[in-house]
């Protein structure tokens, strides 16, 4: 195997296969994640439940904090993962703490 390119059994070499492109962005969100701004789509109560799980509180720990009940914050949350169109508490913490930095 010399450079990149492998032999194919026949009696021809051919190039390797182009690498895959990876799936997440620089910032550590996945490619075709919602644009930075989208943070703007939820409401006041969701963006405060967002950041507080960015915190790294627990859906007990933010319903004590406002007083509501853990199953509301866990309503709270899966509105907020389908409309930002994430998967769970790991890529809410990164897109939160990305639109932070700016």
């Amino acid at each position: 195997m010399r450079s990149g390119i492998h032999f194919s059994g026949q009696e021809r070499f051919e190039p390797w296969p182009a690498p895959e492109r990876s799936p997440w962005s620089p910032a550590g969100l996945p490619l075709g994640a919602p644009s930075l701004t989208s943070l703007d789509a939820l409401s006041p109560r969701e963006r405060e439940i967002a950041d507080m799980v960015a915190r790294g509180l627990s859906n007990k720990a933010v319903a004590i904090h406002l007083g509501i009940s853990h199953w509301t914050v866990s309503t709270h949350l899966r509105r907020i993962f389908a409309k930002l169109d994430i998967n769970g508490r790991i890529e809410l913490c990164r897109l939160v703490i990305t639109c932070t930095r700016l």
